[in-house]
């Protein structure tokens, strides 16, 4: 194999290695192993180590000279890359990214450095062709989820998104229907989000949160996000600075709920009780079993109440 030895060595191992010509030099070697992810460890020639390279940096020499039983003299080897480099065509596929020539890849005489492994164009020449068999691509087989559509429908284009309203009127509907519609209820009740909540509440001393306290407190947390570049005293102060400007209407949310009740809340906020947690999930709980019971009422609710249309989007975004 070979590659450019500022590349391969390093900026600094190079001109140790090639004084003369370190920008151009090209070194030749022997592959010994495999690395970590997809880099090879590698033995040039003349050098008395080893180093870790990813394998987009090196090229396959066609023609290999016959080994000698001793490596050639620090001088020797430099006329010999000087000559190797004005020859050799060194067509390498790194991006503009990693083409910096400050930072050397990892070397080491004992083995590799753990580094994000570099792309690999083999692997990208095979993603194209998935393989004979459709239901299992790349041999990952597809499995149908609980709940998953499983029948195509003939009709799709007629399948528009729409919400599935209890008294089966039209869409004429103000925000507010529109939201408490969309909100799961039953996250809020035994066991849950209100239980949970005034749980902590009580460890704070503190009065317990109502239903309706929790969608005002909600509210006003929607109502901030349009602010978001004033503070919660700010919004909550009647004497802040910024409501001395003539041009500018900020909301004083203290109007709702005072300041010390709405960072109680804050601090107090649960979906569920790790005791109701481990009787769910068990003792070894899941990442996310602080909002795993929300996630599972939204997802439940909006099955319930809407009915999407044919053409569906999913990204990582909607996922925990």
């Amino acid at each position: 194999m070979q590659g450019k030895a500022i590349k391969v060595l390093g900026k600094a191992k190079t001109k140790i290695y090639y004084p003369d010509n370190f920008k151009t030099a090209i070194v030749q070697g022997t592959i010994k192993r495999k690395g970590t992810g997809r880099k090879v460890i590698v033995e040039w020639d003349g050098i008395d180590e080893t180093c870790s390279v990813a394998t987009r940096l090196l090229q396959r020499v066609k023609t290999v000279t016959a080994a000698t039983d001793s490596f050639p003299t620090r001088a020797t080897t430099a006329e010999a890359s000087a000559a190797a480099s004005a020859t050799a065509v060194t067509e390498q596929t790194e991006t503009a990214a990693n083409d910096n020539d400050d930072e050397p890849e990892s070397f080491t005489r004992d083995g590799p450095v753990e580094v994000n492994p570099a792309f690999d164009p083999a692997e990208a020449a095979a993603a194209v062709n998935p393989g004979e068999n459709l239901l299992a691509p790349h041999k990952c087989e597809w499995k149908v989820a609980a709940g998953g559509v499983t029948v195509d429908v003939s009709d799709r284009a007629r399948m528009g998104a729409r919400m599935l309203w209890q008294d089966g009127l039209d869409n004429d509907r103000s925000p507010l229907q529109y939201f408490m519609w969309s909100y799961p209820m039953n996250h809020l009740g035994a066991g849950g989000t209100i239980e949970a909540t005034n749980a902590m509440m009580d460890e704070l001393g503190a009065k317990h949160m109502t239903v309706q306290e929790y969608f005002l407190y909600m509210g006003l947390m929607l109502l901030m996000s349009f602010y978001p570049k004033f503070t919660v005293d700010e919004m909550f102060s009647k004497s802040a600075a910024c409501r001395k400007c003539g041009w500018l209407s900020l909301p004083l949310l203290s109007l709702y709920m005072s300041r010390s009740r709405f960072r109680t809340l804050s601090q107090s906020l649960s979906f569920i009780t790790k005791s109701r947690a481990v009787l769910d999930y068990g003792r070894e709980l899941p990442a996310f079993w602080q909002v795993q019971p929300l996630i599972d009422c939204f997802n439940f609710n909006r099955g319930l109440k809407f009915q999407p249309g044919w053409k569906l989007v999913a990204d990582e975004s909607v996922f925990p």
